[in-house]
């Protein structure tokens, strides 16, 4: 309403008919006094409350460049975590957009490194009795292997150490039974003393 006051003010004025600078302010201000009058409010208080609108205004857009600086740093540091290889700790800084984004593009990483190998070509019929005989084996030394692979307890567990992660890694990648052995009973023997 004091804009559109202000702007009616203008008009009254002549600042658009051209009239001289000084006269249009004298007519702005006394028409403000008049206005600010008949709504209750004198010129020095109006006066005093633009001020403090724009005094809110740039500590808003002060706390806004403070707010952007400090993203700015978070991302940064988050970047140097990575770098170092602390994968989890990194993801954990993130915020929940970040982190989505982030696993979208992990999923999309990975899909391409599988994609890569299937174009490549199949494994070798030694690699793939390799791999059979290391799941008869796991088999044999962990019949429930399945459901622990399954459980997101156990996922939880695994990502919160980069030993147990290179582990699974082997163990899935290298089909090394050993690796795979260690992990599931250190977390069969951890279900058992919980």
């Amino acid at each position: 309403m004091k804009h559109q006051t202000m702007q009616e003010a203008r008009k009254v004025a002549g600042m658009e008919a051209g009239l001289p600078v000084i006269a249009a302010i004298v007519l702005t201000a006394a028409l403000l006094a008049v206005t600010g009058a008949a709504y209750g409010q004198s010129l020095d208080q109006w006066l005093r409350q633009d001020t403090a609108e724009r005094a809110a205004r740039a500590a808003e857009r002060q706390a806004a460049a403070a707010e952007a600086q400090a993203d700015a740093a978070r991302r940064e540091r988050i970047e140097r975590c990575f770098e170092r290889g602390e994968r989890e700790r990194c993801i954990a800084m993130m915020t929940p957009f970040e982190q989505n984004s982030f696993t979208s593009y992990e999923g999309a990483r990975q899909a391409g490194r599988a994609l890569g190998e299937l174009l490549s070509g199949a494994p070798s019929a030694q690699e793939e009795k390799r791999r059979a005989d290391s799941v008869v084996l796991l088999r044999t030394l962990h019949p429930d292997y399945e459901q622990i692979l399954a459980d997101p307890a156990f996922r939880r567990w695994v990502n919160d150490s980069p030993a147990r992660q290179e582990l699974l890694s082997k163990a899935h990648t290298q089909f090394d039974v050993s690796a795979a052995n260690t992990l599931f009973g250190a977390w069969k023997q951890l279900r058992i003393t919980q």
